[in-house]
């Protein structure tokens, strides 16, 4: 496990700008208290643990109801999506590159929440 580099945080928090306020705050309240693993080589799928929180078994991955679209640094395509725990707590940040080679990171300013 590693702590969050900056943009983690960033895409997370911007991200749950665009939710209700009780589910933006514990959003809001995990990052600030999340080591995160990559779960993969490509650093795309990261899963937070929270400081504190014992995961509920089976933890019932479901997707929060936000995405985003950014440009990777190499202009590339990109989905972002957050999945959290059958508790409504941060678990898993998916990045998907949608054409062929590394991914890079993402460019902030390209990106779009919906």
């Amino acid at each position: 496990m590693r702590e969050l580099k900056p943009i983690e945080k960033q895409i997370v928090r911007t991200l749950a700008e665009k939710l209700e306020p009780m589910r933006r705050d514990q959003l809001l309240s995990d990052i600030a208290q999340a080591q995160v693993e990559p779960l993969n080589d490509s650093g795309t799928i990261l899963r937070f643990h929270i400081t504190g929180y014992s995961r509920p078994v089976p933890e019932g991955d479901q997707l929060f109801p936000v995405e985003a679209k950014a440009k990777d640094l190499d202009g590339a395509d990109l989905e972002i999506t957050l999945h959290c725990d059958r508790n409504g707590r941060l678990l898993d940040l998916e990045i998907i590159r949608w054409e062929s080679g590394p991914f890079v990171e993402p460019r902030m300013e390209s990106l779009v929440v919906y």
